[in-house]
């Protein structure tokens, strides 16, 4: 071969590395431009999420406070309505007391210290005593008529 070819072939080897110089030159240039792009699109997103996060941890605990507040409400009004029922039932009590129900105005009648009622039936001269708030009063039965059903 000849010295000429040799040099147009060395040259034109010379020349491609060359150009595969460049081009790996630029191929590494985009890459790193890429990469680069990648992480600025990769950090805004980052951002953004935690931005959303923030937000969304600021609208669960803004939840939490007002269903707490609302389960505080439900529990005192509960509390408040037991208590209601509590003292409707205490004066329910009070009202049916027999010393209070004496008070009222009524009587118990008994027949030899037993309440008189369908088991224990006075009869003609027996002796009743009537206890009211204030008094215990002896009587003597004149006569005794049952009641009618109605």
């Amino acid at each position: 071969l000849s010295e000429n070819f040799k040099g147009r072939v060395f040259e034109y080897l010379v020349q491609r590395k060359n150009k595969v110089l460049v081009w790996e030159s630029k191929l590494i240039s985009a890459t790193k431009f890429f990469l680069n792009k990648g992480k600025e699109f990769l950090k805004k997103k980052k951002q953004k999420i935690v931005l959303l996060l923030k937000e969304r941890l600021f609208i669960e605990k803004a939840e939490v406070k007002n269903t707490s507040q609302k389960l505080k409400q439900s529990i005192s009004m509960f509390f408040v309505k037991e208590k209601n029922k509590q003292e409707q039932i205490a004066n329910q009590i009070k009202l049916l007391d027999p010393g209070n129900v004496l008070k009222r105005g009524f009587s118990i009648l008994f027949l030899n210290g037993k309440l008189v009622g369908k088991n224990n039936v006075p009869k003609e001269q027996d002796e009743l005593k009537a206890e009211t708030a204030d008094f215990i009063i002896v009587s003597k039965v004149k006569t005794t008529k049952r009641k009618e059903n109605e």
